[in-house]
């Protein structure tokens, strides 16, 4: 496999509009029981001089990494097969359909396990993980210490509150611009690689012990639950991208040697229509691992099909919140990737998600959730609300109905959303309760 593109030669790193009918769907089964215990959607790609492919694919490096996470199989030779003919995929790019994933070693060829959850899987050490994932600024291999980068010279500093005074370091530190639209704006955020709610993830499985320089943590006066406020971990993102990111809707993968493209994984397209392969600037300070161990965790978050039901990998690790009643998320999605069935207060009846696998999820990408979001993406923008929008959302809360009008003229500005304003009253979002 190449460690410098895992994009086809006609493949060219920028964003182009998903048509609706183009996404298609890759399953991973087990090489020895044929269980599916991984899917994820493919998508069409930008072709030299213009247009898009006619068939949706995805990087196989992209898939096979997610094995590897779901399996902790790094270091020996992995195939994937084409179940239709049981052939190896010697393509760089995979078409929709089913795949055994299969080890290449004698020992673990057909008795490899796969993790339960995020909380149970061993990360790799920062050796083990795919070379292309790492940078120049943060390398894979470096010399313990005795180079330090301007950046890391963080002065220690004693503060209850760690979250937001990082926060305000990082996005100083790149000027208050998006690292992946590059749009400057003073209401951009720290988006954490590895999430806050996991602190005790990020203690107990020793993550600063793995990063660039030396493996202690920037600034060196943090300790035990604040370790996760490195300032390694926070990239500068709009509102809306770090809420995508946060939901699993996209992630950010190496499509080349150390260049991060935004990749979504979600089914629907709303936001994915302008923001798909967009690529990614990464601060010096930003540790690629970090970045894997957030691709992990959007694996196991997500789109890990937890019907699976053989036993995990034998260095699986004791769930960090097996007796825990504060546990910040469960595995609930149900076989072939859909979710449970959700319940609206609003109009006091359930919803089961449709047929395709769309989940409750992805559904937020342009549904309600993303409508509020639309709301505060065009306040950041300044745009002032029109007179005429008035009559269109009736006699709703008032705040609902500043959402829905504020809404309704982003969209209307914003067409590369994907969304028609009028679609804004089609959701029960803005009733009262």
């Amino acid at each position: 496999m190449s460690t410098t593109s895992r994009l086809p030669p006609f493949a060219t790193l920028r964003s182009i509009e998903q048509p609706k009918d183009s996404i298609g769907v890759v399953t991973i089964c087990h090489s020895s029981t044929n269980e599916c215990f991984l899917h994820l959607y493919t998508r069409c790609y930008p072709v030299q001089g213009g247009g898009r492919s006619e068939t949706a694919m995805i990087p196989k490096a992209l898939v096979l990494d997610a094995c590897r996470i779901l399996t902790g199989i790094y270091q020996e030779e992995v195939r994937l097969y084409d179940d239709h003919d049981d052939c190896v995929v010697e393509g760089e790019m995979l078409r929709s359909g089913n795949y055994l994933f299969q080890v290449e070693s004698s020992e673990k060829q057909s008795d490899y396990g796969i993790y339960k959850s995020f909380h149970t899987w061993r990360p790799p050490t920062r050796n083990q993980v795919p070379s292309y994932w790492f940078t120049a600024s943060s390398p894979q291999m470096f010399d313990g210490g005795k180079n330090q980068p301007t950046w890391a010279l963080l002065p220690p500093t004693n503060r209850d509150e760690m979250r937001s005074y990082m926060s305000e370091k990082a996005k100083s530190s790149d000027g208050f611009v998006c690292s992946l639209t590059g749009v400057q704006s003073s209401t951009v955020e720290g988006g954490l690689a590895v999430p806050a709610d996991e602190k005790v993830f990020y203690t107990e499985r020793e993550i600063t012990a793995q990063l660039y320089p030396s493996g202690y943590a920037i600034p060196q006066s943090l300790a035990t639950d604040q370790l996760v406020h490195d300032i390694r971990n926070y990239i500068t993102l709009s509102t809306h991208i770090r809420n995508l990111w946060d939901r699993h809707i996209l992630v950010f993968y190496p499509l080349a040697q150390g260049r991060y493209s935004a990749y979504f994984l979600g089914h629907r397209d709303g936001y994915s229509n302008s923001l798909h392969l967009m690529e990614l600037s990464l601060a010096h300070r930003t540790d690629p691992y970090l970045l894997f161990i957030r691709f992990a965790f959007s694996i196991f978050k997500y789109y890990k099909v937890n019907s699976y039901c053989g036993s995990p990998p034998p260095d699986a690790l004791p769930d960090l919140f097996a007796s825990s009643t504060q546990r910040k998320w469960t595995e609930s999605e149900s076989s072939e990737g859909t979710r449970e069935t959700r319940t609206s207060s609003d109009d006091n009846c359930s919803e089961q998600n449709s047929e395709d696998g769309k989940s409750t999820v992805e559904e937020e990408e342009d549904g309600p959730i993303g409508f509020k979001q639309l709301f505060e993406d065009a306040e950041a923008q300044g745009m002032q609300l029109s007179e005429d929008m008035e009559d269109l959302v009736g006699s709703y809360h008032p705040d609902r109905k500043r959402i829905a009008q504020t809404a309704a003229e982003y969209l209307a500005r914003n067409p590369a959303v994907g969304i028609h304003p009028d679609d804004v009253l089609s959701y029960n979002v803005f009733r009262i309760s």
